[in-house]
């Protein structure tokens, strides 16, 4: 499987020697070992790579480098790989985590079913899951207008969300397909400055380079307006978790964290409570 695109930013997580060799037209295998690499194309033959839940894999390479956390995906034919160094977590704050999950669980099936009930648990449980300082839970009507039925947040923040109703282009039309197709997203930190990808000579030929969909990307940069909006909310990130009822429409918990995002450990954690 050859490289046709990399972030100009991937060979700093590699060791120097890959960095120094580069990555677009070389072979997966050599960059992140052998054994990954046949592991990820057979999860691609088998359609176990689907974009809304990536296989989640923690890689040591040989050469001293870091581990890293990998996400793989696959859209449009391409495999993706997203990098990033493994987060540090000891064997107290799993612990801790599973309690917290245990608790929600035992909460969620307390609840009979009632909505404004559930809703609440629900904004607790992510919360304390994840380590975001706040989390609402945002319900779209049948003509896209929302309204944050649910709060959950620290003491010592004073702006309180819960209650209040949002016009329909609040979430544009774009945006809400993207949470459609993806249950969970989120934005480590809105100052991030983007970062290109190199494109293979090679694999684009004569024209024009070919597009690359990033739908599913975790960690791609987002359009300067969503930036913003995270600034006008005084929040570094977010992350968003979208639950499709039966009839369709979009409801889910959407959690403010400031400073500090949630680790690479704790996101798939929320994610799987965003499934369909």
């Amino acid at each position: 499987m050859p490289i046709v695109a990399a972030s100009r930013n991937a060979p700093e997580l590699l060791g120097a020697t890959l960095a120094a060799q580069g990555l677009t037209g070389r072979s997966i295998r050599d960059v992140l070992g052998k054994a990954f690499a046949e592991a990820a194309r057979q999860r691609f033959l088998s359609g176990k790579l689907r974009g809304e839940a990536p296989w989640q894999f923690t890689l040591k390479l040989a050469d001293q480098s870091p581990a890293l956390d990998v996400a793989v995906h696959t859209v449009a034919g391409l495999i993706h790989f997203e990098l990033e160094r493994a987060g540090l977590r000891d064997e107290a704050d799993a612990l801790d985590s599973l309690r917290q999950l245990q608790e929600a669980i035992f909460d969620l099936r307390e609840t009979k079913g009632e909505l404004e009930v559930l809703a609440r648990v629900t904004a607790r449980g992510v919360r304390l899951l994840t380590g975001y300082e706040r989390v609402l839970i945002y319900r779209f009507d049948i003509d896209w207008h929302g309204q944050a039925i649910a709060e959950d947040k620290v003491a010592d923040w004073e702006q309180s969300l819960e209650n209040l109703h949002f016009p329909a282009d609040d979430i544009p039309a774009q945006a809400r397909e993207l949470y459609r197709r993806s249950p969970i997203r989120w934005v480590p930190n809105r100052d991030a400055n983007p970062v290109p990808l190199d494109i293979d000579p090679a694999w684009a030929g004569n024209g024009p380079p070919h597009a690359i969909d990033l739908s599913f990307a975790r960690l791609r940069s987002l359009s300067p307006v969503h930036l913003q909006y995270h600034r006008n909310m005084g929040v570094n990130g977010s992350m968003s978790l979208s639950i499709f009822p039966a009839r369709g429409t979009i409801m889910g918990p959407d959690g403010l964290p400031s400073p500090a995002a949630a680790s690479p450990v704790s996101r798939p954690a929320g994610g799987s409570g965003g499934a369909d």
